[in-house]
């Protein structure tokens, strides 16, 4: 069955099925173009096209490509996509899959190979990133990322290479900074960020429109009774999210500042 519109019949039997036995995923994917598209990997997602390669999807069994779509819209739901910023392309990757398919792994069927610890449940991709940071290698860490993350830069420049070298290699030099200038870092570019009108920030508005897509499908998902108890705790931390010390202190010293001063001097 290596012909492509017999694996096309397939993809759209797949999100039908997820509307049908998991409509939080399937309401998701019906905001994505279905498109074939050549890769190492059998599907990816721009947070526009759901991606998929003929030749790797016609391997796997139909509940897991069901997988593997949830997989691809759950990136999107935690803004994946948009919340990389500074770190390393190869290690982000890695930390957002295991923090999806420790989410997944209960609810779904995924392929075999996928990257998965017991260590990393309930972790955000973040925190996962963080201690992915700290190990002088990755060369215990069995797994592949699922998917292309490729097609998350709209630049050329993005989609090539990777900046740090595979799992079986190790890291090498693009480890060598300390967690704790990494995390510095991170706070100087969140107060940076602060600054910046939201508006102006498309990164910003594409993680609120699928969080609003998000708490939508799962409010459509609660509905029908069909509403796993793990992935609503996710969407509950996403609709009401603990806000970071840093931004209250940040948020209170604006609030608090004078920013109408001027040279005159003042009337007697």
């Amino acid at each position: 069955m290596n012909d492509s519109m017999s694996v096309r019949k397939r993809v759209i039997r797949a999100r039908v099925q997820l509307l049908l036995k998991n409509p939080f995923f399937g309401y998701l994917a019906s905001y994505l173009e279905l498109r074939e598209h050549e890769s190492l990997y059998p599907t990816g997602t721009d947070g526009i096209c759901l991606y998929y390669f003929p030749e790797k999807i016609d391997k796997l069994e139909d509940e897991e490509i069901e997988g593997v779509f949830a997989h691809e819209v759950m990136h999107l739901a935690l803004g994946h996509l948009w919340r990389r910023g500074s770190r390393l392309k190869r290690l982000w990757n890695m930390a957002a899959d295991y923090a999806i398919n420790a989410i997944l792994k209960d609810e779904f069927r995924l392929p075999e190979g996928i990257l998965y610890e017991e260590e990393f449940e309930n972790k955000s991709a973040e925190q996962i990133y963080n201690e992915l940071l700290t190990e002088d290698s990755l060369s215990g860490r069995e797994g592949e990322t699922l998917d292309d993350h490729g097609v998350w830069s709209n630049t050329e420049e993005e989609r090539g290479g990777d900046d740090i070298k595979r799992p079986d290699s190790g890291l090498g030099e693009a480890l060598d900074k300390p967690a704790e200038a990494n995390e510095a870092n991170e706070d100087v570019e969140l107060w940076k960020a602060l600054d910046k009108p939201a508006e102006a920030n498309e990164a910003n508005e594409d993680v609120e429109l699928w969080k609003e897509r998000a708490i939508e499908a799962a409010a459509v998902a609660r509905h029908q009774g069909m509403f796993p108890l793990g992935i609503a705790r996710v969407v509950g931390e996403l609709a009401y999210p603990s806000l970071n010390w840093r931004q209250l202190l940040h948020q209170y010293i604006k609030q608090r500042s004078s920013d109408d001063y001027d040279w005159m001097r003042p009337d007697k």
